[in-house]
């Protein structure tokens, strides 16, 4: 589109998820803007297009960028084009400041649909046409606010939220309902409320079996009390109390309580803390052998040097409850050494797994085959839509948001491809196993705080008793009882 007289204009087209209809799109909004600059003789040089942005706000992605180019000397910008006054603003006072801005500038802001006229009645027009579209926007919010508001009441949950799908509900009204997604939502919140895992670990391990997510948006998940059954207050229209939904929660309150203590510390973990202190890595283990309480650690000031002890802080007056730190880690050493591990019992569970493990995998080919041809007829599928918006054949606004499901859906597909590519040898992993089993003594020895107390929550996951000479387990745990030939009895013998 060009012309003889070389005044140049940009276009500025706006729509708000609300507002995608068929008279308000953006291809519409560029069409009637072009022929208007056409019939009047100017080249349009670029077209600026804002999908999903309200007209309330000053400051947008797309206007934002259409101030800098207008103001960029070199462009020689004369014209700015909207079909309408609340194309471009729905808030008076940003609307005039923008006017000024572009008045600095020498440029003049038409409208396809507007009074352009550079009089006192045409100024008039212009001022109340954006007064109308204020007022508008301001009905629409009060409207949204007062429908929000009825909705968290009434205990529907109307925002997006992972592991949940939109369904009309048999009210007629919208709601949400578990999708694929829960399972593993309800597993995250499973592992995190065993202690022995941290966030990032929980969401690996989420991710090797297909979830899609990110270490904050799994930090938020964690923490939102929806997945519970409660709808957090965030509007302040009920006292600040929760109200609790209609919809079906994927963990119990008391699963979801127990992942906030364990998250803010309030129960015990054996997940890296800022408080555990690495010099003390049988803390929250032993327990106090006359309360039963965990006990605590701290140093005493000898006469040369510190002296580390733990100790009960209920029981303190009790010598029994204050045990030196070198002591009490000599002894438990003694122990891990004494658990004579069972090869024969290795071995068999060992060929037991591998077979489970071939047979579980022998289709991972085929899979990963499927995988590919899936997302080589997806970037195909997104490949056509895109030429078919390119020559017109399909609206901007149509196609764009089925070229994002597909560009979502083959993400997807090329994380679990990736994933699929990092299958463990499991010979591998058996020979580490054997390793582990038969070297805890020296594993715990020089392992960090970290790995000390997840191998302590494997040997000792509920703590133990120590009276001076002898570790008293509190339960035999199971992965002891399968791997221990001839495990002492503590009890009755020094460790």
């Amino acid at each position: 589109m060009r012309s003889n007289n070389n005044l140049k204009a940009v276009i500025y087209c706006r729509v708000s998820t609300e507002e995608q209809t068929l008279g308000g799109s953006l291809g519409y909004q560029e069409k009637e803007c072009k022929a208007f600059a056409q019939k009047r003789g100017l080249d349009v040089i670029k077209v600026f297009r804002e999908e999903g942005e309200s007209g309330r706000k000053g400051s947008r992605t797309q206007l934002d960028e259409m101030r800098k180019f207008v103001s960029i000397k070199q462009n020689n910008v004369s014209f700015v084009i909207a079909l309408k006054i609340d194309r471009v603003m729905r808030n008076q006072l940003e609307f005039l400041a923008l006017e000024v801005f572009l008045k600095k500038q020498k440029i003049a802001l038409l409208y396809v649909m507007e009074n352009n006229e550079d009089t006192s009645g045409g100024k008039l027009c212009r001022n109340f046409s954006g007064i109308v579209a204020q007022f508008e926007s301001d009905v629409n919010s009060e409207r949204t606010k007062a429908g929000n508001r009825e909705a968290f009441l009434s205990g529907r949950y109307i925002k997006k939220l992972k592991g949940y799908s939109f369904r009309v509900n048999p009210f007629g009204k919208k709601q949400i309902y578990p999708n694929e997604d829960a399972k593993y939502i309800i597993k995250g919140f499973e592992l995190m409320a065993k202690g022995i895992y941290s966030q990032r670990e929980v969401l690996a391990q989420l991710k090797a079996e297909g979830f899609v997510s990110y270490p904050q948006a799994f930090n938020r998940i964690l923490h939102n009390s929806v997945y519970c059954g409660l709808l957090p207050d965030t509007q302040g229209v009920n006292d600040g109390k929760p109200v609790i939904g209609i919809h079906e929660p994927l963990v119990s309150r008391e699963l979801f309580d127990k992942v906030q203590e364990i998250i803010d510390g309030k129960r015990p973990t054996v997940t890296p803390r800022k408080r555990n202190n690495p010099a003390f890595p049988l803390r929250r283990f032993i327990r106090c052998p006359k309360c039963g309480k965990f006990m605590t650690s701290s140093f005493s000031k000898g006469k040369k040097r510190k002296y580390g002890y733990y100790h009960c802080s209920k029981c303190s007056s009790s010598p029994e409850t204050r045990i030196l730190k070198t002591t009490l880690e000599k002894i438990f050493l003694e122990y891990l050494n004494s658990l004579n591990i069972d090869n024969t019992s290795i071995l068999n569970l060992q060929s037991t797994v591998i077979d489970v493990f071939r047979e579980k995998t022998k289709d991972l080919d085929n899979q990963r085959k499927m995988l590919d041809k899936s997302i080589k007829g997806l970037e195909e599928e997104k490949s056509r839509l895109i030429k078919a918006v390119a020559v017109g054949s399909i609206t901007a606004e149509d196609g764009g948001p089925e070229i994002q499901r597909i560009k979502a859906q083959i993400s997807e597909k090329q994380i679990l491809l990736a994933d699929m590519a990092d299958t463990p040898n499991i010979e591998e992993c058996w020979a580490f196993v054997k390793y582990f089993l038969n070297n805890l003594t020296d594993i715990w020895e020089k392992a960090d705080l970290d790995l000390k107390q997840k191998l302590q929550c494997l040997i000792t996951p509920e703590g133990f008793y120590f009276d001076g000479k002898i570790i008293k387990h509190i339960k035999i745990p199971y992965f002891i009882s399968i791997f221990c030939s001839k495990t002492r009895d503590f009890n009755k013998k020094g460790g």
